[in-house]
């Protein structure tokens, strides 16, 4: 099943990068956005999109809540990273004892699916508040695997924790998931949907052409920032394996390319509108896996110096203006309805 629209309107899309810890970046935009229209997300979105933590977001944001709306507002989603964030990235005493260093994931699975499946429960993507999109990518086919509701036949259903587990499930820091559909018909074996690219943007716009082929699309893209290591000249090109790996350069390098693209791919689809919030951070606070309160407390002051000291670079990458950027979204949002009816 695929929704129809029913209005000409256009379509309101939200992407969602990956980035670990450092999605409190976007908690943090979202936790703004909310506040400015008085409305939760998922009721301001017709998809939503994302991959990784960005995708653990996505699903948290469609969560169906006890009075039909979101279970979660986007500051309790805020708070899941500042206050839990310890609790994802842990290991118990004697993890991986008596094997050699990075032979082992860095965190066991358990760290993900005791902090994260009782925000879950029994839900599954079919219960779902609005379009949700999660990527995530299938070791066994060597191919993207994209998760999404409405589903699609024959598609098959998937729980929402098992979907989180999956799409975060970085190589290195997290073992790869394996995870069956509600119905025990389809086993899946995957890992982060980041490998692929941790900006899932053009994703978001090929799926959204999926749902409103003749309608303008505003889609709005949410960074995690981004750790540039510019490579020192003429030295590099006499570099070996070491060299590339010392601070991340090769690894920060590949993904910085790869998210770049994503917005340039989005950006130049027809009749499609791309507005992306991203940020440049320091050493210090690039770490995807560093929950402390000292990093947390510097990624807020990051996001906040954003509002308040905005750079005034323009392009599609995201490095612009926040304050004005985030206006024009509360605009665009406040001054249009989202009206999507399920077709027959």
């Amino acid at each position: 099943m695929v929704e129809k629209r029913t209005t000409d309107a256009p379509l309101r899309v939200l992407s969602i990068d990956g980035g670990g810890i450092r999605g409190i970046i976007p908690a943090m935009l979202l936790e703004r956005i909310e506040a400015a229209t008085g409305r939760p997300i998922a009721s301001q979105f017709d998809v939503i999109v994302g991959t990784s933590t960005g995708g653990i977001m996505a699903l948290l944001l469609t969560v169906p809540g006890p009075g039909g709306g979101p279970r979660y507002t986007a500051a309790q989603i805020t708070e899941l990273y500042t206050q839990r964030g310890r609790d994802l990235f842990s290991a118990p005493p004697g993890y991986g004892q008596g094997r050699p260093p990075g032979t082992f994931p860095r965190y066991p699975a358990e760290s993900v699916t005791a902090t994260l499946d009782p925000y879950f429960g029994e839900v599954t993507l079919s219960q779902a508040l609005t379009h949700v999109v999660v990527s995530a990518y299938d070791l066994e086919t060597c191919r993207p695997a994209v998760f999404q509701y409405p589903l699609s036949r024959p598609d098959p259903d998937f729980y929402m924790r098992d979907l989180a587990r999956a799409t975060s499930a970085f190589p290195g820091l997290f073992p790869a998931a394996e995870i069956s559909s509600v119905e025990q018909t389809v086993t899946r074996r995957l890992i982060d949907g980041g490998v692929m690219s941790a900006n899932p943007a053009a994703l978001a716009a090929a799926c959204a052409r999926v749902y409103a082929w003749d309608t303008p699309i505003w889609l709005v893209s949410l960074g995690t920032g981004v750790y540039e290591v510019p490579a020192p000249w003429p030295a590099a090109q006499e570099w070996g394996v070491m060299q590339w790996a010392t601070d991340g350069r090769l690894v920060e390098s590949m993904f910085s390319g790869a998210s770049y693209s994503s917005d340039l791919e989005a950006a130049c689809w027809p009749n499609l509108s791309y507005l992306r919030f991203q940020v440049r951070l320091p050493k210090e606070h690039a770490g995807t896996d560093d929950a402390t309160a000292a990093n947390i407390s510097g990624l807020k002051a990051i996001v906040e110096a954003q509002f308040t000291e905005p750079s005034r670079h323009e392009g599609p990458d995201g490095f612009g203006d926040w304050p004005s950027t985030l206006d024009l979204v509360v605009r665009l949002l406040t001054e249009t309805d989202r009206t999507t009816a399920p077709a027959g």
